[in-house]
Parts: C-alpha cells; sequence; structure tokens
C-alpha cells in the first residue's frame, strides 16, 4: 500500500472523515519536525536533485530580480512504488 502525505492527502484506504484527517495531521506534523528537515543555502552551481514520490518539498521565496533559477524536470516510469523498488 503507498502512503502518502502532506497537502493533497485527504484521507487513508478509502475512508473519509475526522479520524483519517487527524492521522494525517500527526503524521504530517512528525514528518516536518526539524530533526527530519533539510534546509538548502544556495551556492552558485549548485545542484539539488529529489525524488517527489519519496519525500515532501517546499520551496522558499528568492529576489528574482537578483537571482536567476535553472529548473529542469525529470519524470521516471518505475514498474512499482519508490518503497517496493
Amino acid at each position: 500500500m503507498d502512503c502518502y502525505v502532506g497537502s493533497p492527502a485527504r484521507c487513508i484506504g478509502g475512508g473519509e472523515g475526522a479520524p483519517d484527517r487527524a492521522l494525517l495531521g500527526d503524521v504530517l506534523e512528525r514528518a516536518t519536525r526539524g530533526a527530519h528537515i533539510y534546509l538548502h543555502d544556495w551556492e552558485s552551481g549548485d545542484l539539488v536533485i529529489w525524488d517527489n514520490r519519496c519525500l515532501l518539498h517546499r520551496g522558499t521565496g528568492f529576489d528574482a530580480d537578483k537571482y536567476r533559477r535553472y529548473m529542469r524536470q525529470t519524470r521516471v516510469q518505475g514498474a512499482c512504488s519508490t518503497l517496493d523498488e
């Protein structure tokens, strides 16, 4: 069974209601504690790669007039969920 948390998650196992939302809220709160957060201090030439299927991520603000971002996206199709691979 795949498990996803974050803002798109609404229920667990096809269920719906307060118990699912409470459990998802608890999992999200635990997953986003300081010990589980990586904050990247960008420097020119840095490259960061992540797998959207395996983690929560969020961009932070930056000065678009001062800095330029060069972003590329790659999609890979696997045979099963990342946890099983």
